[in-house]
């Protein structure tokens, strides 16, 4: 239960990041707006998770903001996320719980890139197919 709470603060804190420092679209003013990016954390988590490098993170963002928003990405912006990033404090066990997470393909917040097949305390083989396509939020779904 501890480290459900940690990783969802670990998101939360990947929110502000994207927000306060990426924001793209300019949604920094309009709190109603901030779940914009949620789609996207997911994808942050699984690079600061498995130790991605700093240009993984960067080009991640990049490619967001090109192909999904149809937007030149802003250099100055995305070094200010990738520090404002690396400064979240990701403990080894929190590390754990989120690799199981991201294990089942979903993330509170969004979902990540690729497809998995995951056997998980005892339950079938599950496939989740998932994208940079901006889902819904809420709560898991088994």
């Amino acid at each position: 239960m501890a480290e459900k709470k940690e990783a969802r603060r670990i998101q939360t804190e990947i929110r502000h990041v994207l927000v306060k420092h990426w924001d793209p679209i300019g949604i920094n003013d309009e709190p109603a707006c901030w779940d914009e990016y949620d789609s996207y954390i997911g994808g942050v988590l699984k690079l600061l998770v498995e130790n991605g490098s700093d240009k993984d993170l960067a080009e991640y963002l990049r490619r967001i903001a090109r192909e999904r928003m149809g937007l030149a990405p802003d250099e100055d912006a995305i070094a200010d996320t990738l520090k404002a990033l690396r400064e979240i404090p990701l403990k080894k066990d929190t590390r754990a719980e989120a690799k199981l997470t991201l294990r089942g393909g979903v993330t509170r917040m969004g979902r990540l890139s690729g497809v998995r097949e995951t056997k998980q305390s005892g339950r079938p083989l599950r496939r989740a197919v998932t994208s940079l396509s901006p889902v819904k939020t809420g709560p898991i779904q088994r």
